[in-house]
This record gives structure tokens, sequence and C-alpha cells, in this order.
């Protein structure tokens, strides 16, 4: 049993080397999820061969692994509690109203980003604004506005910086109707965990990397519509600060969010949200939506 669980954790561990060299070139949130369970199950062999080799236990090794693979899930668990937890009493909010950004901003200069400007400018996408936000006052995060030719989509790129230096671009596409319908459709891993109003409709496509398969699926909601889609009028950063400020209300209304007065002593999050937004960051992480 010990000399099968050698193999299978070096085909483990190969395969993990693997998926991180790809996706150093290839950066893919499907390639993410797929090392995350693969590191689960690793830890969990290793430790039960370890226990048994060494004689530290004489327990099955079935019985060794499974334990250490449920106690991962329990340690992950409590560290995203904690996670929720200082996030509930940072100054992060969780719908950011944005402003002008002035300057120029940074696109990558890497193959991928190249590739991106060309698709724009051969689908015919302008950029209309440019506008930012902050995260504590320190990291900015940039976005740039386009608008498609039929003048019904605003396409909102985010740069979110992480933590080893490369910047992420995610893809938002917003359309609105004459009754006051909102579709969007967005590829962000970042947990929402919220609710949106009941005549928006809100689809969130984490393992899409694709701007081109989103676009796609947003066009196919809209044609599939009923509903008479409008040209945009306003400013996207008039637009984009509205719907966050409807967000922002409407879940304070469903028991998401506290109200202001109350974030000092209890936090931004109800139990209910809190508890929503640790399920929705477990299914992210491990699930990849």
């Amino acid at each position: 049993m010990l000399n099968i669980v050698k193999y299978i954790v070096l085909g483990l561990i190969l395969s993990s080397g693997l998926l991180v060299y790809i996706n150093s070139y290839w950066r893919h949130p499907f390639l993410a999820v797929i090392n995350r369970w693969i590191s689960w199950i690793l830890v969990s062999l290793l430790t039960g061969y370890f226990l048994i080799r060494f004689g530290i236990s004489n327990r099955p090794f079935i019985v060794l692994s499974g334990t250490v693979f449920l106690l991962w899930f329990l340690v992950e668990s409590i560290l995203i509690w904690f996670n929720i937890r200082m996030l509930n009493f940072s100054a992060v909010s969780f719908f950011p109203k944005f402003s002008m950004n002035k300057g120029q901003i940074p696109w990558p200069n890497q193959k991928r980003y190249i590739a991106l400007k060309e698709f724009l400018r051969l689908n015919g996408f302008k950029e209309v604004q440019s506008i930012k936000t902050s995260i504590l006052g320190i990291i900015s995060l940039y976005s740039p506005i386009y608008k498609d030719p039929t003048n019904k989509i605003f396409l909102q790129l985010l740069f979110i910086p992480q933590k080893n230096g490369i910047v992420n671009i995610y893809y938002v596409l917003i359309s609105s109707t004459d009754e006051g319908s909102r579709y969007i459709t967005d590829n962000l891993s970042l947990p929402f965990g919220g609710y949106v109003p009941g005549n928006w409709v809100k689809v969130r496509k984490p393992l899409c990397n694709s701007l081109k398969n989103l676009l796609k699926r947003h066009q196919k909601m809209l044609n599939e519509s009923t509903e008479n889609f409008i040209s945009w009028e306003n400013t996207p950063l008039v637009e984009i600060n509205h719907q966050q400020s409807v967000l922002e209300y409407y879940n304070i209304k469903q028991g998401f969010l506290h109200p202001s007065n109350l974030h000092q002593t209890y936090g931004k999050l109800t139990a209910e949200g809190r508890y929503r937004l640790w399920k929705q960051l477990l299914f992210l992480k491990y699930l990849g939506y």
C-alpha cells in the first residue's frame, strides 16, 4: 500500500510543479483551483505516509489520511473566518465609490494584454472614461471604461494588483433596459456574497478567462431577454457609482450589511452576511465559482 502511495505522491508533486509553471505563463483560475486540490490531497497522503513510516501511529493509512484531509478543511475554514472578521472591521468598503483618473493607466506589457487591446480595437470598443478607487487609501484600483459599437454595453476593466506583483484584469459587462432592469456579466474571482435587486440579472463566471467568451455570454443573455435595452446616456462614472449605491442600499435592506451607524460596534457584515461570504470564499477557492 505504501509503495503505491509513494508513486501517487510523486505524480502529484510533478503535476503541481507543472501546473505552477504553466500558470506562470498562461494564467487561468481553473489551474489554480486544481492545484489547491492537489496540495490538499498531497498533504493528506504525505502526513499519513510519514505517520506510518516512522511508527508514530499504527492506525490504517486511509484513516490517517482521511483525518488530515478533514483537518485541512477545518483549518482552511477557520482561517477564512478570521479573514472575514478582519475585513468586517477594516476600512475596506464592500461597494467602493469611484473617482476620475486623470493619469495614464499602466497596462501590463505582456502578450495577453496586448491581445486584449487588439480584441477591443477589432470589436469596436471605444474607451470613454478612466476611473479609479482605492483600498485603505493605499492600493489604487484602476478601471478604464469602454462602450461597444451599439452603445448598449459598458465594459469595465478592473486592474487588480496581486501580492506577487502581477496585475490581474477582470471584465464587467453592463447593460440597462428602459424598465430599469440591469444585466451584469463578469468574471470576478472576488467574493460578492450579497444580493442584487429583483429586476437585476447578475451572472458571474470566475473561471472564464476570455473576454471574447464572456461577451458572447452577455450578448446571448441580452438576445434571450424580451426587454428593450437602451443606449447609455450618462457618463460611466455616474452610472457605476449609482450602481454601487443601489447595491449597498439593497444589501443593507436585505440584511447582508449593517447600516453605517452600526459599523463601529458590529462591523459592516451581519451574521448572515459573514456566513454567505465565508461560504462563497470556500466555493471560489476550491470549486472556482
